[in-house]
């Protein structure tokens, strides 16, 4: 029998080539089954890694979603991309003045996430008792004030849980803050150390305090954009 190979012929008895087939085959075969099995032992290694953190050792300092693209320390987020000069580009392109009002009156019927209570009472001023008396109405209170209705979140607000390169597990938030970080010296009393909504970045530094909260809402909505 004469075989073409490379324009080079060859004359093998067809036993001979049944036997080279055979040997081809099972060479073939064998190399299947260990790259199955290689395949295998490199997933068992990943998946081990991935559940210990060793493959992606998180740490302090870089993590799947830190540091910020605005710096290691940074706490305000999208909001540094609001600046004087974007803000009058913005207001260029309005074009009839419409406004839309984006906060609510706080009310019992007020969109709520689950059950939060919200007790809202004005304590009367007192009777009329003598003529040029200063009187007032006192209002009192109790409820998930930043959590119901209109309202804007922090940074600090949503977080996820994530295994450190040393195999503990911390609450880590924007930009690589723990727990730690936000709560970590007063348990929260008093307001969070770091990510609070203070930290938004004001349109202008001369802004007064009451227009840079009124406008914060808007700029946290618009983190994610530029």
């Amino acid at each position: 029998m004469a075989a073409s190979l490379g324009g080079h012929f060859y004359f093998a008895k067809e036993g001979t080539l049944s036997l080279r087939f055979n040997i081809m085959m099972k060479r073939s075969v064998k190399r299947s089954m260990i790259s199955t099995i290689a395949r295998f032992v490199l997933f068992v290694v990943l998946a081990a890694a991935s559940a210990t953190g060793a493959l992606f050792a998180q740490t302090r300092e870089k993590g799947p979603w830190w540091p910020s693209p605005h710096g290691p320390r940074d706490q305000a987020g999208n909001s540094n991309y609001v600046t004087p000069e974007k803000i009058l580009k913005a207001l260029r392109i309005q074009k009839t003045g419409q406004t839309y009002e984006l906060g609510r009156v706080y009310e019992q019927e007020m969109p709520q996430y689950g059950y939060r209570p919200y007790f809202l009472t004005v304590i009367p001023a007192a009777e009329a008792a003598k003529e040029g008396t200063g009187v007032a109405q006192q209002d009192y209170f109790t409820g998930f004030i930043g959590k119901m209705g209109t309202q804007y979140d922090a940074f600090g607000h949503q977080g996820k849980t994530v295994r450190m390169a040393d195999g503990s597990l911390k609450n880590v938030y924007y930009n690589g803050f723990t727990q730690d970080d936000l709560t970590g010296k007063n348990r929260g009393v008093g307001g969070l150390k770091a990510l609070g909504v203070e930290q938004v970045k004001r349109s202008s530094p001369a802004a007064s305090s009451s227009t840079s909260l009124a406008t914060r809402a808007c700029q946290y909505s618009t983190a994610g954009t530029r």
